[in-house]
């Protein structure tokens, strides 16, 4: 290089003005300032965020509680006994009917040419009550069990309380075994009944879903778990969840077989074994696959 360097020891040593050239300077680095190496703006971060903890949140669906399907049940049971929609269709007729002289007048003549599709028809209110109480069955049996993702933190922790429960069987230990199965229902959601109005009304939900499985429309109903129109990975889920949860009131019915007679509920012990049945029959094809 021509031109003389100019060094840190020749500022300190020499107290000369040092003139310095424009080569010396280093060159403005270019790749700092290149779009490509720009750390991406913070809203493109903050989505991500969102999107990675969405996705862990819908990891489970939640199902309904054995009260909240009783009461669709006894919904379905005053409907069909008091035919409430039948008698608000005649109130609303009846009173237009009374709005217009001539209506009255010519009644019966009307009565006679009515059509069956008719407002406030007989027909039209069977198809309205067959409706509604379509919608409690698809509500109650295809809806109202809970369905866990296999990707999902809850898959994770109920398998870990899952193969704790396993141990503590194998070893004999009952309280600690029970103390992991309950937990495995609370991730899905479930908690046992502690109250006896508690598990009167459980029974009651399980013994009114045993008798819909053997009248063969709560066990078709109940196959068809997660949705009608759902993808196969959906369907598998959700079968897989039945059959987990199966098993889990299964061993609870088996631990409480073995337990004493001071510690024995019977009402608990005919709950979880309904509960096992029923859970059981919705994932007949899953349970094929035990051994």
């Amino acid at each position: 290089m021509a031109a003389r360097q100019n060094t840190l020891k020749d500022l300190l040593t020499t107290g000369k003005n040092v003139e310095y050239v424009l080569q010396d300077t280093p060159p403005a680095s270019e790749e700092s300032l290149s779009p490509a190496r720009s750390l991406p703006s913070s809203p493109e971060y903050s989505t991500q965020i969102k999107d990675e903890s969405d996705e862990e949140s819908m990891g489970m669906t939640k199902g309904l509680l054995d009260h909240t399907r009783l009461t669709i049940c006894m919904f379905m049971l005053a409907v069909i006994s008091f035919n409430p929609f039948g008698i608000v269709l005649n109130q609303f007729s009846s009173s237009s009917d009374l709005d217009d002289t001539r209506a009255t007048r010519n009644i019966l003549s009307t009565n006679l040419y009515q059509s069956p599709w008719s407002f406030g028809s007989s027909l039209m209110l069977w198809c309205i009550n067959l409706l509604v109480l379509g919608f409690c069955l698809v509500k109650m049996f295809v809806y109202g069990d809970p369905i866990i993702s296999s990707c999902s933190k809850e898959a994770q922790k109920f398998w870990r309380h899952r193969r704790q429960a396993n141990h503590y069987i194998s070893t004999g230990d009952k309280l600690e075994a029970k103390q992991e199965l309950r937990r495995c229902l609370q991730t899905f959601g479930i908690t046992l009944a502690t109250s006896r109005f508690e598990l009167v009304l459980s029974l009651c939900w399980q013994v009114f879903r045993q008798i819909m499985h053997r009248l063969w429309v709560g066990r078709w109903l109940s196959r068809h778990v997660g949705g009608f129109f759902v993808d196969g990975m959906t369907k598998h889920e959700a079968l897989t969840s039945c059959r987990e949860l199966a098993l889990v009131f299964h061993d609870l019915h088996q631990l409480q077989l073995v337990d004493g007679p001071e510690e024995t509920c019977h009402l608990l012990g005919l709950t979880t074994a309904l509960s096992a049945l029923n859970l059981a029959e919705a994932a007949k094809a899953k349970m094929k696959n035990i051994t």
